[in-house]
């Protein structure tokens, strides 16, 4: 089920939308990308990747505060109502979800820098940290085809697939939990991994709640996304 409106009588209304639009597409490809470099440096133990980070965090502010005055150029000068009103509102909650996925993907390359310096085995990432960064990855993929296509299809299945990450999450906890209780000259190393391991789970929730917004955009009800602080 996707969104649809009838083309409106101001045709400026129409372009201001398709512009904010195309705003929020490009601020989730941005979001994926640094996710992708920063799941990449962080699988290598590369900390001149993850090092580039502040500059992708700057280009995802710039586009926040960009679609931030397009949002209120849009609600000031036609005061959008009933259907219109809830798409519009639905993008400005669609972009906080994805300025706070950048914040969360700040996280992990801030734990890849600190953790270049420890004795981090390769199959403890791969235990611990891979399966996560893939599942996590599919979830925002299709947040961001949720929100560029407005489809409460696509959208509903997020909730599910959340809670699955959520699921992986504690399984993998675990695993990173026995591994300091057996290497304790490696607990530094395993709580950066822990606090990478959370970065990734708030990160699907921002995911979840995009699909919740668009869904409830779609199907007409006042239900919200949960809040993910």
């Amino acid at each position: 089920m996707s969104f649809t409106t009838e083309p409106h009588l101001v045709r400026s209304y129409d372009e201001r939308l398709a512009s904010l639009r195309d705003l929020l597409t490009r601020m989730g490809s941005l979001a994926a990308t640094q996710f992708e470099a920063a799941a990449a440096a962080l699988l290598a133990l590369d900390a001149g990747i993850a090092a580039r980070w502040p500059h992708g965090e700057r280009c995802i502010d710039e586009l926040d505060a960009e679609i931030e005055r397009a949002l209120l150029l849009l609600l000031a000068l036609r005061a959008p109502v009933a259907s219109d009103l809830r798409l519009v509102l639905a993008l400005a909650d669609a972009a906080r979800h994805l300025e706070r996925i950048g914040d969360e993907t700040g996280k992990l390359a801030a734990a890849t820098v600190a953790l270049a310096g420890t004795p981090c085995p390769r199959s403890l990432l791969d235990a611990a940290v891979r399966p996560l960064l893939a599942q996590v990855g599919d979830m925002l993929a299709q947040a961001r085809s949720a929100l560029d296509a407005v489809d409460a299809t696509a959208a509903a299945r997020l909730v599910e697939d959340d809670r699955r990450l959520d699921a992986e999450y504690h399984a993998r906890l675990a695993t990173l939990v026995a591994w300091m209780a057996e290497h304790p000259r490696g607990i530094g190393a395993g709580m950066q991994l822990a606090s990478a391991l959370k970065a990734m789970e708030r990160i699907g929730d921002h995911a979840r709640d995009i699909g919740l917004r668009i869904a409830a955009c779609v199907r007409g009800t006042a239900g919200e996304a949960a809040a993910t602080g």
